[in-house]
């Protein structure tokens, strides 16, 4: 039996002949009818689903064609299965989900921090320094790491061409 992959586009019934014409987005096999009630339904819920679908028809030669005098080709929908499975949609648990949102942290206060934590970055130093620093050289190397922290631009390069690229030196640290 025939297949296509395709999305039914539109599934219509006479009601007069009791056939469901069912539409589809294929290049090539644009339509086909079932007279079953069973099929034209399962047609309508794969229309709304708008799922990509395994569609398998029957053929088969009808009457001439007084125009061009060839059979009509006669197609027949007999089943069809999804061939992407939808993403489950969530259940409702009734719980409202919210993302919490703060102001941006003001340029002072990011100072502030930068601060602290080139101090903390100093202190942790002193003892891979040739000499024990004064509290004016702690500061200074303090001041180093946090200016350095603050004014660090987020990286566009890998860690690895970051540390490659790396003069201690230029940014005024004094080890």
């Amino acid at each position: 039996m025939p297949t296509i992959e395709a999305r039914i586009t539109e599934v219509t019934q006479n009601t007069s002949t009791g056939f469901y014409k069912i539409k589809t987005d294929h290049d090539r096999i644009k339509s086909m009818e079932t007279r079953i009630p069973e099929k034209g339904v399962e047609a309508g819920g794969f229309k709304k689903s708008g799922q990509l679908l395994q569609i398998e028809f029957s053929e088969s030669q009808g009457g001439l064609n007084p125009r061009t005098n060839k059979p009509y080709d006669n197609r027949y929908y007999e089943r069809a299965a999804p061939i992407d499975e939808p993403e489950p949609e969530p259940e409702d648990d009734g719980i409202e989900r919210i993302t919490p949102t703060r102001a941006p942290t003001d340029p002072m206060e990011a100072w502030r921090i930068s601060l602290s934590a080139g101090a903390k970055l100093a202190v942790a130093t002193i003892p891979y320094l040739e000499k024990k620093p004064s509290f004016e050289e702690q500061r200074a190397l303090a001041f180093a790491w946090g200016k350095y922290l603050y004014y660090t631009p987020l990286p566009e390069a890998t860690l690895d061409d970051l540390v490659a690229n790396l003069d201690p030196e230029a940014e005024g640290i004094p080890f």
